[in-house]
């Protein structure tokens, strides 16, 4: 099971890489579950950065409406288009696998849209950058344009957290003072 989702993460990764390993599944099913992981990376950079996935994850984390909708559509658009598969009669690790999917799909959704920490905690947005730059630092210390392109981001994720970050939690402004 986790080998295919290890499998998915290449694909992200090497387009191409993954297939040529033969990712259990449909080529709908791989494409459904690609961009759900997608999305995760789109939520968890510090994630992907962390896999040695550098492009997909080197950006700032967005919490603006607009990004949670955007991000939120796609989720809906890929379990629905999962649910038209015929998974009840896959082998029971590619059911495990769909209902794994479906199951990620549901979480992210739930943290943008439900949960919404961002609100409450500066370290959603101010955590993965700290993650994001030790990994670029210790796995590509060469890769300075990475670096440099996720550092000139941050005043405006700054203000962006300024906006939406109204209701910190007693020990956020504990550890603020």
């Amino acid at each position: 099971l986790f080998f295919t989702g290890i499998l998915l993460l290449l694909e992200l990764s090497v387009p191409g890489l993954a297939r040529a390993m033969t990712i259990p599944g449909t080529p709908e099913f791989v494409k459904q579950a690609n961009e759900i992981i997608a999305v995760y990376f789109d939520v968890y950079p510090a994630t992907a950065v962390s896999l040695g996935l550098l492009q997909q994850g080197n950006h700032l984390p967005s919490f603006t409406q607009k990004k949670r909708s955007a991000l939120a559509s796609r989720l809906t658009k890929a379990r629905a288009e999962l649910s038209k598969l015929p998974w009840s009669s896959w082998d029971i690790d590619s059911q495990i696998d769909y209902h794994w999917l479906i199951n990620r799909a549901q979480l992210i959704e739930r943290d943008l849209l439900v949960e919404q920490s961002y609100r409450q905690r500066p370290a959603e947005w101010l955590s993965p950058v700290a993650g994001i730059l030790l990994s670029l630092i210790n796995y590509a210390p060469e890769r300075l344009d990475l670096q440099e392109k996720l550092a000139s981001g941050i005043p405006d994720l700054v203000k962006e957290m300024k906006l939406l970050c109204r209701q910190p939690t007693l020990h956020d402004v504990k550890v603020a003072h």
